[in-house]
């Protein structure tokens, strides 16, 4: 078992040699040779932005949206949610909004969706509080951004009888978002040209909402940077050796690879890795498929399937993350069979599950499941270590299959044709 530790992550993975392909795969990325590499900006990205007047200024703008906005809409989609919804949930659970004022933070609602249902409930649990709105959109065209847009400033005139406080995240200079911004007088921060938006979440895409729920990211920032340091430096790093052992599972003819998570704070984490590596790898007939589950919960339903379902087609990796937030069985009068947890805590028993099961699907059967694992100590720096190390390993893993990490060309031709059909409604209609 190969073990590639530091202070805040852990890689658990059967010890396999580097292979060629990945090797120049991470010489490929570090070097800038491959294509797309003019997208790299985000990997300096996490040191250099710690000390960037922007950056100062995020920080004073967050702190003033919680002085004066009870809520704030944060509207995205993709890498402009995911990246913080993921970071947001982690630290402070799903259902952090349903606690009732809590200082020092604004609630944040995301709308990332075009469901009825979920933008009128965002209405209705704001109803007369006041809010602003975090619009997160590098172009301005995409369809799902700007109807939010559209809904949700003018729910704000109807309800305040004045135009809502905007905070835009968009182009530098260019397009429809920039032009929204300039005419209005928004204030801005600038979606940089070299990051796309699945590598976007230390931008302030990322941090102007994380920040805006009072998580601390210079904490983020400087674990990004201390991953992105090791990564640059040498081949031996965790980003290598997951991208190494993921792409075995690959050409030894595995097609999805499932995310084990083990809490759903963490849900919203394992749907921004899928996007990262669904979106990198999966072009010209290439890529492991990227799902997920959430154990415990899963392992009622899938866990059955992942145990004893068709071989050869699903390899696992299982990230735990040790939350600080203790919880200790307390003696009781039920006759329930459990005394024996009485003192001891839930953690135990999730990681138990963790543990459990990852033993189950790694060797027992006639053919178990290709496994790894992956450990992350209890704080927020631990996430965003995380989230920099697949986000290296899903491109040294893109570059090992020859496709390029940074584009996402099937994406732009469901979009045209969402478009189209729109328009031909439209038309039919008039």
């Amino acid at each position: 078992m190969s073990n590639v530790r530091n202070n805040i992550f852990r890689l658990e993975t059967p010890d396999i040699e580097i292979a060629p392909a990945i090797r120049e795969g991470y010489e490929t990325l570090i070097n800038g040779t491959g294509a797309g590499a003019e997208m790299r900006g985000w990997m300096n990205w996490p040191a250099q932005y710690l000390k960037s007047e922007e950056y100062a200024r995020l920080k004073e703008t967050a702190k003033k949206i919680i002085e004066e906005f009870k809520h704030t809409i944060v509207i995205g989609i993709g890498g402009s949610y995911l990246g913080a919804k993921s970071i947001i949930d982690a630290k402070l659970g799903t259902n952090f909004n349903e606690i009732y004022d809590v200082p020092g933070r604004s609630k944040v609602h995301f709308v990332a969706s075009l469901s009825s249902k979920e933008w009128r409930n965002i209405g209705a649990i704001i109803g007369n509080d006041p809010f602003c709105i975090i619009y997160i959109s590098k172009s301005g065209t995409t369809l799902e951004p700007g109807l939010a847009l559209r809904y949700f400033y003018e729910l704000h005139k109807t309800v305040h009888g004045a135009e809502p406080t905007v905070f835009a995240i968009t182009d530098r200079e260019h397009g429809t978002g920039r032009k929204l911004t300039n005419d209005h007088g928004w204030e801005s921060f600038v979606i940089p040209d070299n990051i796309g938006g699945r590598y976007s979440v230390f931008t302030p895409v990322g941090l102007l909402p994380i920040a805006v729920a009072g998580i601390d990211t210079d904490i983020l920032l400087k674990a990004a940077a201390e991953a992105s340091e090791l990564f640059m430096s040498t081949i031996d790093n965790p980003a290598v050796h997951y991208a190494n052992w993921r792409y075995h599972q690959y050409i030894n003819g595995y097609s999805v690879e499932f995310m084990n998570v083990n809490n759903p704070e963490l849900r919203s984490f394992a749907e921004w890795w899928k996007q990262l590596f669904g979106e990198s790898e999966g072009k010209s007939g290439q890529g492991l498929c990227p799902n997920s589950a959430v154990f415990s919960m899963d392992l009622h339903s899938l866990g059955q399937y992942l145990q004893q379902g068709l071989r050869k087609l699903v390899c696992e990796t299982f990230f735990t993350w040790d939350d600080s937030i203790r919880i200790t069985f307390p003696k009781s009068s039920l006759e329930d069979g459990l005394d024996y947890l009485a003192g001891r805590k839930l953690t135990e028993v999730n990681h138990a599950a963790m543990k459990g099961s990852f033993t189950a699907h790694s060797s027992i059967g006639d053919e178990p499941n290709p496994c790894c694992n992956i450990f992350c100590p209890a704080g927020i720096g631990s996430i965003a270590y995380a989230k920099q190390t697949f986000e290296y390993a899903c491109a040294i893993s893109s570059y090992a299959i020859e496709v390029n990490p940074f584009d996402q060309p099937g994406v732009e031709d469901y979009k045209n044709e969402v478009k189209q059909i729109l328009f031909r409604n439209s038309a039919n209609n008039s």
